[in-house]
C-alpha cells in the first residue's frame, strides 16, 4: 500500500499461488492452481541428472554423487 501502479503491484507482489489457470496457444497448462500434463517426478529426475552432469563436467563432484 498504497497501490499507485496496479500492474507493478501485481508483478512485485503476486506469486504462482495467485495463478489459477494458464493457457498456452489454447492448451491448458495449469487449472485450479495445479499443473496439467506434467509428470513432476520425472521432470525432477531429469533436472537432477542434468545438474549432476554439469557439476561433474565442471569438476565439482558433490558428496551426494560419491
Amino acid at each position: 500500500m498504497p497501490v499507485i501502479d496496479p500492474r507493478a503491484t501485481i508483478v512485485t507482489s503476486a506469486d504462482t499461488a495467485n495463478v489459477d489457470t494458464v493457457l498456452v496457444k489454447g492448451t491448458v497448462r495449469k487449472r485450479h492452481g495445479q499443473l496439467v500434463g506434467v509428470d513432476l517426478p520425472q521432470l525432477r529426475a531429469r533436472v537432477d541428472a542434468s545438474r549432476d552432469h554439469l557439476l561433474e563436467a565442471a569438476g565439482q563432484r558433490p558428496d551426494w554423487l560419491a
